[in-house]
């Protein structure tokens, strides 16, 4: 745990997590994916905002190819393996009424 001099508190976890406290109320919580694959899942919460999760998937990635949940090969695959960003990265906005909004980072 540790406190820097502008009142960020980071909390380091023995799994790797690491807790980011922002003196504003803003929490990041970055942490390995739970069902053990490669990658990283972040979420950023603070009150009054809808929360943000951020998913690492380097399986994902393909160079220059984007494949969405309306593509014909989209459901095939565990996890929608092929639902793929040129980066791997995927934003997700977590609405209140349970909707999740994805948009695929390019860069």
């Amino acid at each position: 745990m540790k406190i820097r001099e502008d009142g960020v508190l980071l909390i380091d976890y023995v799994d790797d997590s690491r807790l980011t406290i922002f003196p504003d109320g803003t929490n990041i919580l970055k942490k390995k994916r739970s069902d053990g694959d490669a990658g990283t899942v972040t979420l950023i919460t603070k009150d009054n905002y809808a929360p943000v999760r951020l998913i690492y998937d380097p399986v994902k990635a393909r160079a220059r190819t984007i494949i969405g949940l309306g593509g014909t090969d989209a459901l095939m695959g565990k996890d929608n393996i092929m639902v793929r960003s040129n980066t791997g990265k995927v934003s997700e906005v977590l609405l209140p009424d349970k909707t999740v909004v994805q948009s695929y980072l390019e860069r």
